[in-house]
């Protein structure tokens, strides 16, 4: 298929996928706007109640239960609607963000003789710790041999990472873990 049109055919479906929530996003605002008259209503109607006073006559005072009940469902029907239309916002912006393009790391050479770095000790912040022991050798990491701490460290990428290893038994092994570029927290033997 050509570039171009696996280009515009994504940016299409980004585009359609951003606009999904604009219908709900126009029905909570135009409830909130009628929520607003309708307190405006309740207020004009009944916001003011008429007290007696001592002399036998009365005088025109607010109601003060029916305003704050009024204030506060105008506020919160507008407060709600923002809300949702933040959140919509922020999706729609996620949507048109542009996809990364992976670019694969280079493969490193391996040294003849090659047999992996030897775990000595996994400490409690290493983002595998209960994936590795004590006596395994870690031979790669995303398919880049591990030569040195530092090289496995640095062939970790940002999402799914596969680290290939030897356990005790000579078995080999891969676990799968989504993690951040990080230290991998592992302790070698020399």
């Amino acid at each position: 298929m050509d570039a171009t049109f696996l280009d515009h055919y994504t940016k299409k479906d980004r585009e359609m996928k951003a606009d999904k929530w604009d219908g709900w996003a126009m029905t909570v605002t135009l409830l909130a706007c009628l929520t607003v008259a309708f307190s405006g209503f309740m207020i004009a109607q009944y916001g003011f109640i008429e007290v007696p006073t001592r002399t036998g006559q009365t005088r025109t005072d607010i109601n003060v239960m029916v305003w704050s009940l009024a204030i506060g469902q105008g506020l919160g029907a507008i407060l709600f609607a923002g809300l949702f239309n933040m959140v919509r916002d922020i999706y729609r912006n996620t949507c048109q963000q542009p996809q990364e393009n992976k670019v694969p790391l280079p493969k490193l050479e391996e040294p003849e003789g090659f047999s992996g770095l030897l775990v000595e000790r996994v400490r409690d912040a290493s983002p595998l710790a209960g994936h590795v022991r004590a006596g395994y050798r870690l031979m790669a990491v995303n398919g880049r041999p591990a030569i040195s701490e530092q090289a496995a460290a640095e062939s970790v990428v940002d999402g799914v990472n596969t680290f290939t290893l030897v356990d005790t038994n000579g078995n080999e092994i891969e676990r799968r873990l989504e993690m951040r570029p990080q230290p991998l927290h592992l302790r070698f033997a020399p």
